[in-house]
């Protein structure tokens, strides 16, 4: 299957040495991108991908501007719906906020809930690969998998491992 998108593009190259660096980067007012089996195989001035390839029905974003997805590589999958929570120290936050929250996910049927809600969250903002941490539950990251593969994204997870200093309810032992 070929996909052809038509809108602003901006991609980077490298890091930038300096704000005016203009080699880092890729910007085009009206470019292409032709996706081919998932995967990116052209991009470029939009004119000229349509002349190459005259056949080739797009679908039009302008004005949006298309960017390669985000990458996060540190987040906690059960802890979405405290954020924003009363600022406090860490351990207090952690016993008021997290660990209530955490204990939850020991329930398949809501850590599926909450990874439906997490993944969109990360997509609807850009977010389209992750290393993400669940709750010390299994379950927790099944569910997280899951969703994740039924939304065919790139996904590096784990449950976390607490032993000490925490609710009996989101303990693991080593």
């Amino acid at each position: 299957m070929r996909i052809f998108l038509r809108g602003r593009i901006l991609t980077f190259k490298h890091s930038p040495a300096g704000p005016s660096d203009e080699t880092s980067y890729l910007y085009l007012e009206d470019g292409g991108i032709i996706i081919e089996n998932e995967k990116i195989v052209k991009v470029g001035d939009f004119a000229q991908i349509k002349s190459s390839q005259p056949n080739l029905k797009e679908t039009d974003y302008r004005p949006c501007l298309l960017m390669p997805g985000f990458i996060d590589v540190h987040n906690h999958f059960p802890q979405l719906p405290v954020i924003g929570s009363f600022g406090t120290q860490l351990l207090a936050w952690l016993q008021n906020y997290t660990f209530p929250e955490e204990a939850k996910y020991s329930n398949y049927v809501y850590s599926k809930k909450m990874a439906s809600l997490f993944i969109n969250t990360l997509l609807d903002h850009g977010t389209t690969t992750s290393v993400s941490f669940g709750s010390v539950h299994p379950q927790s990251v099944d569910a997280l998998f899951a969703e994740a593969l039924r939304l065919n994204m790139c996904f590096v997870a784990g449950k976390v491992l607490m032993d000490r200093n925490a609710p009996k309810e989101v303990l693991d032992t080593p």
